[in-house]
């Protein structure tokens, strides 16, 4: 018993050690948890983590407890790939890997049998990791296209542009908190915490996931479905739709949800339970001390990211940049279109101009620079929005032929009460382009062996006709003439006449 008190004591003092490490990775977590709602559920998720490595002791009680050196050699690597990704300063990448090393910890200080026991508890913490938002998107999608059916079936008259549902008497914005993600994540968690607890075959655990993953996504459906049916047969005046429709879809889903539990109860109750009891006695103890030591050096280990913490103040505001072209480019600089307001995070240089060309469309165009990454002004991040008050009608990655370079990026169709705009988007750091932003991100590591940290977000824009073949060409041959002049202001803020 003295052992099992000296294991939770380590554990204690590795989270010391934690809390000051992985303070970055930590406290914005903690912040989605606590002010965000999709996640609010991260601390329900901690405990049910904790109650599964429970259980999984007294399933597989473990024959030895004792800290072990490949287990701290994996929390050593674990923690360098930490500090890597802190000094990047990638918030996801900084979450993704906190359960990893709760696991880690683990097995550093108990020893393999230990810390392959914590594997599936500390992979449970994921469904309060945020990297659940990258459904929102097709969520929303998907959420859109079914509820249009729902009213061709049921009737309706409905007009679909990007996420907006318009009917006779209003219209519908299918939101990213309408996309079903707090839904689908709850349902989720919920049916795989009963799978690992209760169910004793990995057929009935994979067929809860599955019918709880459909009653959450249909639960949003029909939510969003209702609320436009009674919108329409109230004249956009019922309760619902003036007021509040977040409980009502809340209710909804815990009334559908209510049969997958029955659904799960039944499953157990033809399978069998086996019961188990409280773990036996261990078969081979180390002292005590060795186990707090194990605690000890894992707290050390996790205390490392906070020595190569990156610092800097984020500006006020930003110093603006020009972009000078020579008249044989043929583009005048004018005024930007004040219906296209892109906004990147805090950037430390900007450039925010339109040129027009005789015979053209005006092309506007954001260049957001950062001399450096800091938190809160930086290259790569979700704060970015290049579509500000615009609905999302169509995505996609395009390759085009630049002045002799090829230039790939992100083309987003943009829509707004009948208007359309076509907005390309990339990316550049230390000299190398990409459309991905992820792949921005992990340029930043060659980069830094370099000792760069300079890279910019770029976005060109242009309004389009019924069909946007014409601002497409418009941007095409803009940017076939000033690629290189971008690219320049891009990477050292300052570009010179062509």
């Amino acid at each position: 018993m003295a052992v099992w008190w000296s294991f939770v004591v380590a554990l204690m003092i590795a989270g010391v050690g934690a809390a000051f490490g992985l303070e970055t990775g930590l406290e914005r977590l903690l912040d989605r948890w606590s002010y965000v709602w999709d996640y609010s559920h991260g601390y329900l998720v901690v405990l049910m983590s904790v109650w599964l490595f429970h259980n999984q002791l007294a399933k597989h009680p473990p024959e030895h407890i004792g800290p072990s050196v490949v287990g701290v050699a994996t929390l050593a690597m674990t923690v360098l790939a930490y500090t890597l990704v802190n000094v990047l300063d990638f918030t996801i990448a900084m979450q993704v890997l906190l359960p990893v090393m709760v696991a880690a910890t683990v097995f550093a200080c108990g020893g393999w049998q230990l810390g392959r026991l914590a594997v599936i508890p500390a992979a449970f913490l994921y469904f309060a990791v945020p990297l659940w938002d990258r459904t929102i998107a097709p969520l929303q999608d998907i959420a859109t296209v079914v509820v249009k059916l729902m009213l061709d079936a049921s009737g309706i008259p409905a007009h679909v542009e990007g996420t907006v549902i318009t009917i006779s008497v209003g219209a519908f914005v299918v939101a990213k908190s309408c996309s079903g993600m707090t839904f689908l994540v709850a349902g989720l968690s919920l049916a795989m915490f009963y799978a690992l607890n209760w169910h004793q075959r990995w057929r009935d655990g994979i067929t809860l996931i599955l019918v709880a993953t459909a009653v959450a996504l249909v639960a949003n459906w029909v939510r969003i479905y209702s609320l436009v049916v009674v919108g329409h047969q109230t004249q956009m005046e019922h309760y619902l739709i003036v007021e509040d429709h977040e409980l009502y879809g809340w209710v909804l889903y815990a009334v559908m949800m209510s049969g997958v539990i029955w659904f799960a109860r039944w499953q157990e109750v033809r399978a069998g339970i086996i019961k188990t009891g409280p773990a036996p006695g261990l078969l081979q103890l180390p002292s005590a001390p060795r186990v707090l030591l194990g605690g000890a050096i894992a707290a050390l280990l996790l205390t490392a990211p906070m020595l190569v913490r990156t610092t800097g103040v984020v500006p006020e505001q930003p110093e603006l940049l020009t972009l000078r072209l020579d008249d044989a480019a043929g583009w005048q600089a004018v005024a930007p279109q004040p219906d296209w307001q892109p906004q990147a995070e805090a950037p430390q240089q900007l450039l925010y101009a339109g040129f027009r060309q005789p015979g053209t469309q005006q092309v506007d165009v954001y260049v957001a620079r950062y001399g450096a990454q800091l938190t809160g002004s930086k290259v790569n991040t979700t704060a970015h929005d290049f579509g500000d008050g615009w609905q999302r009608e169509a995505r996609r990655s395009i390759t085009i032929d630049a002045n002799g370079t090829s230039l790939t990026l992100i083309e987003t169709v943009l829509a707004q009460r009948g208007e359309r705009r076509l907005v390309w988007v990339w990316y550049r750091f230390a000299g190398r382009q990409t459309a991905s932003a992820t792949v921005a991100k992990l340029l930043e590591i060659p980069a830094l062996l370099k000792g760069r940290r300079d890279g910019a977000v770029l976005a060109l824009s242009a309004r389009c006709d019924l069909v946007c073949d014409g601002a497409r060409a418009d941007l095409e041959t803009f940017t076939q003439t000033v690629v290189n002049a971008l690219h320049l202001l891009a990477d050292e803020g300052a570009a010179p006449g062509l």
